[in-house]
């Protein structure tokens, strides 16, 4: 019995387990970064209930090894999302066809603490200050991502949010370190509700940008496009949602999904 147990161990260090196993269709895994500071979502709940920085892939049902993906990552509103979970992001692009990413956000609690004392910032708003805490997260978790997963095709590669997690994408555009950072891994960025003071930066050429502006609110980000549109090298659309205020309705997730699968050369 103990030569068979001593056997067994030997066989495991010779052929050590595969580390993509995961990598077959409709599956999930969830990376944790222990090291890294509180998310946002975790800042906000009680000790119990926290949980450490991940962020969490989804493989689309029709993977294979043998084909490239187009790759998305979305990022939340307000807290933003706890990152341990991809799959509700299939409730918005479908199941097929594309990798889903769910990251969360990030600010340092004592900048939430001296933003609640401000009038003109919402305390838990990210804004250009947070621009080395986002990416000193979202480096290792892009890194972790990019490497494990060998099919991805960096030409159509998607990341933006809602509210706060548009507002996350363009302070890391807007960044001279995390700017750079971000545009080796991605080549579109969709801004919904937020991001209205991205800047015209050496980030910027050869990127596809989508801005999706609440009617109610219009024209806010519209006129953060403008002076975009005067780089022939940028590729800038906006879009107003009719009858939207501050808000991602149903409908207008489904006009995104087929925004970004247009843009992905996708059925």
């Amino acid at each position: 019995m103990r030569l068979a147990s001593t056997l067994a161990f030997l066989l495991v260090l010779a052929f050590p387990a595969d580390a993509s196993w995961w990598l077959r269709s409709g599956n999930s895994k969830t990376f944790t970064f222990k090291n890294l500071p509180q998310s946002l979502w975790s800042q906000g709940r009680p000790l119990e209930q926290k949980k450490p920085p991940a962020v969490t892939v989804h493989l689309p049902d029709n993977y294979s090894k043998k084909h490239s993906y187009p790759l998305l990552v979305y990022m939340g509103a307000a807290r933003g999302e706890s990152g341990h979970r991809a799959e509700f992001l299939r409730g918005i692009f479908g199941a097929e066809d594309l990798i889903l990413v769910s990251m969360p956000l990030f600010k340092n609690p004592a900048d939430i603490k001296k933003h609640r004392e401000m009038a003109n910032i919402h305390e838990l708003a990210i804004e250009p200050g947070q621009a080395g805490l986002l990416w000193s997260c979202y480096q290792p978790m892009l890194e972790k991502v990019f490497s494990e997963i060998p099919n991805i095709d960096r030409d159509r590669t998607f990341i933006g949010g809602f509210s706060n997690g548009a507002h996350a994408t363009a302070v890391l555009l807007n960044d001279a370190v995390a700017g750079p950072g971000l545009r080796s891994y991605f080549t579109h960025f969709y801004f919904v509700e937020g991001g209205h003071f991205l800047q015209l930066t050496a980030s910027l050429p050869d990127a596809t940008l989508l801005f999706m502006q609440g009617e109610h609110r219009a024209p806010w980000l519209e006129n953060a496009a403008k002076p975009l549109r005067w780089n022939v090298r940028i590729g800038v659309e906006v879009r107003t949602m009719p009858g939207v205020g501050h808000g991602f309705p149903a409908a207008e997730k489904n006009w995104l999904a087929a925004w970004v699968r247009k843009k992905a050369n996708l059925p």
